[in-house]
């Protein structure tokens, strides 16, 4: 059995087949979780930071104690994954002098679709990277502009760290 718990201490769900505990993913746990409101045709939740990510923060040095995180005690010994919401890791990035913002592109009001693009700004309100300014950075969802964000914020942690 499993148990995903919130940051009050209330389980979000419980029970979940784990199937092949050697391959155990969370995402892969996460995207069978149908009673999820949050989730996206059928994929894993959108509140959460991917694992691939989170691997990259952690090499740049993340620290933020995860909000929330789940184990596994039947049989196994422990396996604790730590998840981060996308507010905590801006919030580090943030506590670092480098903000994010997701803009809403709606230069063209009879365009049939969303476009989304981003900036990293400094404290004193100096552009470091516009995602506009890039021909080839143009975002269909704020979901995507988001990940690109931080992965974006991230490469510029690490330039600035040299």
């Amino acid at each position: 059995m499993m148990q995903f718990i919130n940051n009050t201490g209330a389980v979000i769900k419980e029970q979940i087949n784990l199937g092949d505990i050697d391959n155990l993913d969370i995402d892969d746990l996460l995207k069978n979780n149908t009673n999820n409101k949050k989730m996206e045709n059928n994929k894993r939740p959108t509140w959460h930071i991917p694992l691939n990510i989170i691997k990259e923060l952690k090499a740049i040095g993340f620290d933020k104690g995860s909000v929330i995180s789940y184990s596994v005690g039947t049989g196994i010994t422990a396996i604790r994954k730590e998840l981060y919401p996308w507010e905590q890791v801006f919030e580090w990035f943030r506590e670092e002098g480098l903000y994010g913002f997701i803009l809403f592109d709606n230069t063209y009001p009879n365009s049939e679709r969303e476009t989304f693009s981003f900036e990293i700004r400094k404290i004193n309100r100096e552009l470091i990277y516009s995602s506009e300014n890039n021909s080839t950075d143009e975002y269909n969802s704020y979901e995507e502009a988001r990940e690109a964000l931080v992965k974006a914020l991230i490469q510029t942690y690490k330039n600035e760290q040299l």
